[in-house]
């Protein structure tokens, strides 16, 4: 039976902390095949993994930069993003949260993975809002939450004295559809002929200039 979903109801709540596996899969399914070459394609770990650092206080994907979107407290959307500041600041906590979840030999692999991964996706230029991640729930989309969340990001970005909003995506994502709708360009593209093995191509440097709030 499927769950009728009003939209006017549907809640965007700061900092919420939603259940770690929930949040996981979101996380995961904004770029599946980048998240599995990152834990070099060890479902269960890159889930454990990617629901402690939500769960925890700091770090590049704590639910403390998170917005969810919730309907009777069940969340249906989430939206995770900083300034380019706190994204830098906070891959320290990020790393020591790794090493504890992964262990000493699975940070090294995440490392090594990063190596490569690194170029794929640009420096966060000083001054501007990354979002990180957008990803709406597959019994929620077709109801505008995804624009929703996006526009709540411009929100964010704009209170923080941002002027551009930065997003990564990989080509053929259908986000590419909205974001170019409200006004997104291509900065650059990437890619990483090493990576292609592992299902990584081409992926896109999005950039929205910001006008005053």
């Amino acid at each position: 039976m499927t769950t009728l979903i009003d939209p006017r109801r549907i809640q965007l709540r700061r900092a919420w902390l939603a259940p770690g596996h929930w949040a996981a899969g979101q996380i995961h399914a904004t770029d599946p095949a980048l998240f599995e070459a990152m834990h070099a394609h060890q479902p269960d770990l890159m889930t454990d993994h990617l629901a402690a650092q939500c769960a925890a206080p700091q770090g590049l994907f704590s639910h403390r930069w998170a917005t969810v979107a919730v309907l009777d407290e069940r969340p249906l959307g989430l939206m995770l993003g900083h300034t380019a500041a706190n994204h830098r600041a906070e891959a320290e906590p990020f790393g020591q949260q790794a090493v504890q979840v992964l262990g000493e030999a699975g940070f090294s692999a995440l490392g090594r993975a990063f190596e490569q991964l690194r170029y794929l996706l640009p420096v966060v230029p000083q001054g501007t809002w990354y979002l990180q991640n957008l990803a709406v729930s597959s019994e929620a989309q077709g109801r505008g939450l995804g624009e929703r969340l996006l526009r709540e990001a411009m929100d964010q970005a704009r209170a923080a004295g941002c002027r551009q909003l930065h997003l990564d995506v990989y080509e053929g994502n259908p986000a590419e559809r909205l974001y170019e709708r409200v006004g997104f360009r291509v900065l650059v593209r990437t890619e990483v002929p090493a990576l292609r093995s592992q299902g990584l191509g081409m992926h896109l440097r999005m950039v929205l200039d910001l006008a005053p709030g």
